[in-house]
This record gives C-alpha cells, sequence and structure tokens, in this order.
C-alpha cells in the first residue's frame, strides 16, 4: 500500500517538473519572440521616418 504512494507521489512530482520546464520554455520562447518583434518594430519607425 505504502509503495503505491510513494510511486503516486513520484508521479506527480514528475508531472508537475515537466510541466514547470515546459511553462519555462515556452515563457522563454514568448520573451525572445517579444524582443525580435519589438525590435522588428523600431526599426520599422526609423524607416518610416527616414523617408
Amino acid at each position: 500500500m505504502y509503495l503505491y504512494l510513494y510511486l503516486y507521489l513520484y508521479l506527480y512530482l514528475y508531472l508537475y517538473l515537466y510541466l514547470y520546464l515546459y511553462l519555462y520554455l515556452y515563457l522563454f520562447y514568448y520573451y525572445l519572440g517579444f524582443l525580435f518583434f519589438r525590435k522588428s518594430i523600431k526599426r520599422i519607425g526609423h524607416d518610416s521616418k527616414g523617408l
């Protein structure tokens, strides 16, 4: 009985760890995309000013 409880606990811990890893990776890529997007917007703004 206790063995099954420990197994369930380990499974839940691994699931939470994987979820957090995916969440951090998603946020990291989202942040990178946001920085790239902001740079492109700034570049477009400068181009319009130049014209």
